[in-house]
């Protein structure tokens, strides 16, 4: 009886004892956990997010700055003017064919000069008349109230030359002598005489005969 009585005693001690221990254990456990590994582990949490926050800081982008005082380039706009060159011939009656030229009346009314080229015995000439004789009809349409011709000779040099001997010399231009014929009084048989603002238009025509 006491044998198992000091048997069940020690039993209980033995469970007590692995019961105490394993608190113990148990007991160690904690504390240690609670000094080393949470703090350990705090630590390394805290060191995380210190460097993700330099890492944001290093990472971040700066904004491009644009300087707004910054002056336009300048365009430099020269301006040419275009000058039309004055026509020299203007306002003359033009025979390219001679290298002459003569000045048209500034008043010539309602009147038209014209002017015909013709050919006799060999020499050239020009004869000028104005619209309104050319309406008279008859021979008024194709007579001339003046006519000029040109000749190299002078009417000593060419006696036999009615160009040159029944002309008045008008101009010596280059190599060539001009030479002026008058109109006839009337060219209707009489019936219809020259209007003198004609004569007088033609004449100034005429006269003003000049190398173009």
């Amino acid at each position: 009886m006491n044998k198992k009585q000091k048997q069940s005693g020690f039993s209980h001690i033995m469970i007590i004892t692995i019961i105490l221990a394993v608190a113990l254990v148990g007991t160690l456990g904690y504390v240690f956990y609670q000094n080393f590994i949470q703090k350990k582990d705090t630590t390394v949490s805290g060191t995380s997010t210190a460097s993700k926050t330099t890492s944001d800081k290093t990472t971040a982008t700066t904004p491009t700055t644009t300087n707004a005082t910054t002056p336009a380039a300048t365009t430099k706009t020269t301006s040419t003017t275009t000058t039309t060159p004055t026509n020299p011939n203007a306002g003359y009656l033009v025979l390219s064919d001679w290298g002459v030229k003569f000045k048209v009346p500034s008043d010539t009314g309602n009147r038209e000069i014209r002017y015909y080229k013709g050919n006799q015995n060999g020499g050239d000439y020009y004869r000028f008349t104005t619209s309104e004789v050319e309406q008279l009809g008859g021979e008024c349409s194709i007579a001339s109230i003046f006519t000029v011709s040109r000749s190299t000779k002078t009417p000593q040099q060419a006696p036999n030359d009615t160009w040159v001997t029944d002309g008045a010399l008008l101009k010596q231009i280059g190599g060539y002598y001009y030479y002026q014929f008058p109109s006839l009084s009337d060219c209707s048989n009489g019936a219809s005489s020259l209007p003198a603002q004609d004569y007088t238009l033609v004449h100034e025509l005429v006269t003003s005969m000049q190398q173009s």
